[in-house]
């Protein structure tokens, strides 16, 4: 390098900084890219999947909440063979994801006789098919869907399986156990089960598409792949012998994290086809299936790739450029300074004839041929022009200029003058009226001030940058239209939404007028009640109807489904119990006139559970009649708990026939009595475990000694203990009553 020319030296030394200065940051920034794609990606990826669960989620709660209805109200009941044939039928025909339905009994438990009784109703395109499941060949009590509820005592889904002899597809079944007293205690009396078919499922999740191969999967709490795009997989292969075929020990870890319920966002190798891809994945709450998405990373990386190799060649391209650029500068600059070496070396042998070459230019190389005295003074008069010019952006491409104390333009770009040409913004000119105050006030304060004009319809925000100790002001103008106008968009849609948000505010307000303001003042009891909707409006109710100074009326239900629909048919199911129970009071007549008009009336399976009571306020004497609803709770002498209507009908507005029993029963001093709705048993925490009766009881026998609002108050402060920030499937009412 020594020995190198100046035009060398810079053109190298410029070059080398370019380069490494554009790999440094084309490097930082592909990574960078990449990250944030990823960050995003797993974001999209978890909204994708949550959102696909969430529906699912939804369907696989509304089907478990029909055979558990069902089981409730088949409890301790005696059911002709006719009317479990009429329940079953209308219980598949009014439920649309529903695709079959049973009710399987022990052996010779419903005919001494017969050793198999399970009708199984079922759809078959439009149409509602029917047959009895039961034979030598299909001995239903050794399938998996009836075995396994009878063993472990509980409701539960099934592992998906081909249903041969029964609906003759690939099915899960959820199945719920249902009992009656027996001489040995609470015996078993048969199986409820509502079957799902798997081509919805199948629908739903080959309709999730990732880029050209990209595609989702769903697995089995065993590993049995039950979606899947490659369908000699499905219900053939469970992903544990996938693993072990392919020798993929690090994906059999995959595998077991995801049928364990974990939630990750990963990098793999494809288990078939070894290119490397993302996988999400996320369990399914209701019975531990698992959601997986492919993200094929080839497909998603090809637009960043195409745009890190158009980046390099655009960079080679610019160096190229520079390179030309440097050459041509450096080489006009070096030109004058070889013409006067030559002119120095003709001096130095003697020959003093020669001519200096005329340098136009005022820099040094110009300078230089000059006297010394005049070359002191143009260096000076150099140093003061760069001095002062370095501190004004004239080549800014917004407004900028420079104002004395007095307001009087010392300087304006080109910008200025150009963009505000109507306020001539020349030497010594003066700026309009609206900057004299600001100007003022940001020389006394030494800070810098900020102001808005509206200039031919454009707004033009000015800042005012004092420098106290030369005593001037730097003004710097800066076009905001776009963003003020953007501003006032987001406001409107800031105001529209707390719009909306006020009028489903009011939508609640609206349904809770239909609920009591306040529970009766009656000497000798106290009355408490609450409904907490799991959305702004539900379908759960209760109403306190005082029929007379010796009579009160008491009713709580849940009505199926969700939202505005489920409180509007609320709203009226309320309206038609107090017409009702003045006509005839008695709480079986009351139930049946309420069955026969909401089967008349309901439209597109709406149904709904109650429970009607009849309080003697002076004799402490209580009738009950319950229409597939839970039973009422006493809790009696602090310690003891019964349970009052177990034995009850069919839901509402299924059999406009139907028969309703009642029940009657003396109350205590010191009876808690407490109904509630299906909310009230079923939350479910962040782990899957429902709340359930015995903590139900539990948290009422803690607050035996409190009066009946804040025994409500506790129960709820116990649920939301225990569910933490799990989201609420169901309403939660609660109807309480203390006997003085």
């Amino acid at each position: 390098m020594k020995n190198k020319g100046i035009v060398f030296k810079l053109t190298f030394c410029i070059l080398a900084i370019s380069v490494v200065f554009f790999f440094i940051v084309g490097n930082h920034n592909s990574k960078k890219i990449r990250s944030i794609f990823k960050g995003n990606l797993r974001v999209s990826a978890e909204n994708l999947s949550h959102s696909t669960l969430n529906k699912i989620e939804s369907i696989i709660k509304s089907v478990e909440k029909i055979p558990q209805q069902m089981a409730l109200s088949l409890d301790d009941s005696s059911y002709s063979k006719e009317d479990l044939l009429l329940l079953l039928r209308k219980t598949v025909e009014k439920n649309p994801e529903i695709y079959g339905s049973t009710i399987a009994f022990e052996p010779y438990m419903f005919d001494a006789d017969s050793l198999y009784f399970a009708p199984y109703y079922y759809k078959n395109k439009s149409e509602i098919k029917f047959t009895y499941i039961g034979n030598e060949s299909y001995k239903y009590f050794l399938w998996d869907w009836y075995k396994i509820p009878k063993e472990k005592n509980e409701p539960m889904w099934s592992e998906p399986y081909f249903d041969e002899g029964g609906g003759n597809i690939i099915m899960a079944t959820y199945s719920v156990p249902f009992y009656r007293d027996g001489e040995n205690g609470r015996e078993l009396m048969g199986i409820v089960t509502a079957d799902i078919s798997l081509e919805w499922l199948q629908e739903m999740v080959s309709s999730i598409k990732v880029a050209e191969t990209g595609y989702a999967f769903l697995l089995s709490k065993k590993g049995t792949m039950i979606m899947h795009p490659k369908k000699e997989l499905v219900m053939n292969s469970t992903v544990f012998s996938l693993a072990d075929k392919f020798n993929r020990p690090d994906i059999l870890k995959v595998w077991q994290r995801m049928t364990k319920g974990e939630t990750d966002f990963i990098s793999m190798k494809h288990l078939i086809t070894g290119k490397d891809t993302w996988l999400f994945y996320a369990p399914l709450p209701s019975n531990g299936w698992s959601l997986g998405v492919v993200f094929p990373k080839e497909e998603l990386l090809a637009g960043i790739n195409r745009l890190r190799i158009d980046l390099r060649l655009f960079g080679a391209a610019g160096m190229v450029v520079l390179f030309l650029v440097i050459l041509f500068i450096a080489r006009s600059i070096t030109k004058p300074i070889r013409k006067l070496s030559i002119a120095a070396e003709e001096m130095a042998k003697g020959n003093m004839d020669i001519v200096i070459p005329k340098i136009k230019s005022n820099d040094e190389v110009g300078k230089l041929a000059r006297s010394f005295d005049y070359m002191e003074r143009s260096i000076k008069l150099h140093i003061q022009q760069i001095e002062y010019i370095s501190k004004l952006p004239g080549e800014n491409p917004n407004p900028v200029f420079r104002v004395g104390k007095n307001g009087q333009v010392l300087y304006a770009n080109s910008a200025a003058t150009k963009n505000l040409n109507d306020w001539n913004l020349n030497v010594g000119s003066t700026l309009p009226s609206e900057f004299n105050e600001p100007i003022t006030d940001s020389m006394q304060s030494e800070e810098s001030k900020t102001l808005e004009i509206n200039h031919g319809g454009r707004i033009l925000n000015f800042e005012l940058m004092p420098v106290a100790e030369s005593g001037y002001i730097n003004i710097y103008g800066k076009d905001i239209t776009e963003i003020k106008i953007a501003e006032k968009q987001l406001e409107k849609i800031t105001a529209e939404r707390k719009h909306m948000e006020n009028e489903v505010k009011m939508a609640t307000l609206v349904q809770e007028g239909f609920l009591p303001e306040a529970p009766p003042d009656i000497q000798g009891y106290q009355f408490s009640a609450k409904t907490i909707p799991a959305k702004f409006v539900g379908g759960d109710f209760f109403d306190f109807i005082l029929l007379d100074e010796k009579t009160l009326g008491m009713v709580l239900g849940d009505v199926s489904g969700k939202g505005v629909s489920a409180a509007l048919y609320m709203a009226k199911l309320m309206s038609d119990f107090r017409y009702v129970s003045f006509i005839n009071s008695d709480p079986s007549a009351v139930i049946s006139q309420i069955n026969y008009i909401l089967s008349n009336r309901t439209r597109r399976g709406m149904f709904a559970t109650a429970v009607f009571i009849l309080l003697d306020i002076k004799n402490r004497k209580l009738k009950l009649c319950n229409a597939g609803h839970h039973s009422l709770i006493i809790l009696r002498n602090q310690k003891e708990f019964h349970e009052v209507g177990k034995a009850g009908g069919i839901p509402l507005g299924i059999q406009g026939n139907a028969s309703y029993s009642q029940e009657e029963i003396e109350l205590q001093s010191g009876d808690i009595a407490l109904l509630y709705s299906d909310g009230g048993l079923e939350p479910v925490n962040e782990q899957n475990e429902q709340y359930g009766m015995k903590r139900l009881q539990a948290a009422l026998l803690e607050s035996k000694n409190n009066t009946a609002e804040k025994i409500l108050e506790n129960l709820e402060l116990s649920i939301n203990a225990f569910t933490g920030n799990a989201t609420p499937f169901d309403d939660m009412t609660f109807l309480v009553f203390k006997v003085g």
